[in-house]
């Protein structure tokens, strides 16, 4: 169990441990499931064909412009279209 304090804008660190056994890395992509009175945390993959050899490719560099709203809604639009076609 790892105890952690929340900062003022609702923020936590992973500890390094838990990042590097989850192959966590920074700008990575988690979900978060409400369950039974608890927080999961669940490591995420935009799709299951991607190449991560390549960190700071042209399609991260893109993301980083948008406004944390459309963030949201492309990850949704991406893991609702992951799940759902069965092709990853």
């Amino acid at each position: 169990m790892h105890i952690k304090i929340i900062d003022d804008k609702g923020r936590i660190t992973l500890p390094l441990r838990l990042r590097n056994k989850l192959d966590l890395e920074p700008g990575g992509l988690i979900s978060l499931t409400e369950k039974d009175g608890g927080i999961f945390i669940n490591p995420e993959k935009i799709c299951t064909k991607c190449r991560t050899e390549t960190p700071g490719s042209k399609v991260l560099e893109a993301f980083e412009i948008l406004s944390p709203a459309e963030k949201d809604a492309v990850i949704a639009h991406l893991l609702k279209g992951d799940r759902g076609s069965g092709n990853g």
